[in-house]
């Protein structure tokens, strides 16, 4: 496994923890309402389509993750060579596909009979988020061998 995905894992996996402990102490700590706001905003926005990018578009090492603009990038790809996205596409995707699944989910479950509290809400949210970084580590292990 590559560092990188370790990274995103940990930071991933610290997030969503993080967010289920400042849910759990608001109820006795009022004062914690604005870093719960804050945490779940990254985790609602960011932690399942970041997830469900990398299982749609692994990485290949070829990418580059932090600046699209590097030189050392070959100058022009053939347009059927090209199987990766870059670090800003990630993003815009993540966010964009954060907001489009997470409220169709949240709306089946709710179709299914649970209500929609808090803690359905977050449990939905970290089984989707699991789920999504447990096919990333298929497909980028299958793709290893490979």
């Amino acid at each position: 496994m590559k560092k990188y995905t370790l990274i995103t894992l940990g930071a991933s996996l610290l997030l969503l923890i993080t967010s289920g402990l400042l849910i759990w102490l608001e109820s006795r700590y009022p004062m914690l309402h604005i870093p719960r706001m804050i945490v779940g905003s990254i985790v609602v926005l960011g932690v399942p389509g970041y997830w469900i990018t990398r299982w749609t578009f692994p990485l290949t090492g070829e990418e580059n993750i932090l600046d699209p603009s590097d030189e050392k990038t070959p100058p022009a790809k053939q347009e059927e060579d090209i199987h990766t996205i870059d670090g800003l596409e990630r993003f815009v995707l993540s966010v964009a596909l954060s907001i489009s699944a997470v409220p169709l989910i949240l709306f089946y479950v709710n179709f299914l009979g649970v209500p929609l509290t808090v803690w359905s809400v977050y449990w939905t949210i970290v089984g989707v988020s699991l789920g999504s970084m447990m096919a990333t580590f298929f497909i980028e292990r299958r793709h290893a061998h490979q």
